[in-house]
């Protein structure tokens, strides 16, 4: 900046009262404390945006993994909550007479759900050609359920022994539904312990406030603080 712009910038208007005046000096000064605000501002910006960056990569890295994760445990919880009216209705129609891919078509017939789809896909596999115990060591390899895993295992031994089917479908719903039954129990066992931490914080705090108030404002009154 030089000596005409600052004449220029405090020149005064005509009718106007002179401005004040300013050395060179002061008007250096003020030009470097605004530039220095200036970078001030811009390097807040600048940091602002490293941030919120960072926290979107951050975000980016971590949220596919936990969302996947979390549709994957709610897929397997769906898959063991299903498997033993699964294995009942397999049972049942093997005991009636059908054989074991019969009995899987009508199980996709009338039941629906993740398990039910990775059935068919079994099924589908066996139509094409495929023997039962690959189609079946796949569909326990894509479902991740140690309660499938038996059933697929009693079901090749079965096939390999020459054991009625019958019998052990019955046996692995009823073991299979009384693993759902005792992981049902250990939930709610959990739900006493899980609840505890958010009353102590939440809910005791506003019942001492509000048991103990009154009692601390009459006390302040009769000791007077």
């Amino acid at each position: 900046m030089d000596d005409r712009e600052l004449e220029a910038m405090f020149a005064a208007a005509p009718g106007e009262p002179p401005p004040p005046t300013f050395s060179r000096s002061d008007v250096v000064t003020a030009s470097k404390r605004a530039r220095a605000r200036r970078r001030s501002a811009i390097a807040a910006m600048c940091a602002c945006l490293v941030v919120l960056m960072g926290g979107f990569v951050a975000l980016g890295w971590i949220a596919p993994g936990y969302v996947v994760g979390a549709r994957a445990r709610k897929r397997r919880d769906e898959v063991q909550a299903a498997l033993p009216d699964a294995l009942d209705l397999l049972a049942v129609s093997v005991e009636a007479g059908l054989g074991f891919d019969a009995a899987i078509s009508k199980l996709t017939d009338h039941m629906h759900g993740p398990l039910i789809d990775e059935f068919g896909l079994a099924l589908t596999e066996m139509r094409v050609g495929e023997a039962r115990q690959d189609a079946l060591k796949k569909l326990s390899a894509r479902v991740d359920s140690p309660e499938l895993s038996a059933f697929v295992r009693a079901i090749i031994q079965a096939d390999q022994l020459g054991i009625s089917l019958g019998r052990i479908l019955r046996v692995q719903a009823v073991d299979t539904r009384l693993k759902r039954q005792a992981a049902a129990e250990e939930k709610a066992m959990k739900a006493p312990i899980k609840m505890l931490f958010p009353t102590v914080i939440f809910v005791f705090p506003a019942m001492f406030v509000v048991v103990l108030g009154p009692a601390l404002i009459s006390l302040s009154k009769v000791f007077g603080f």
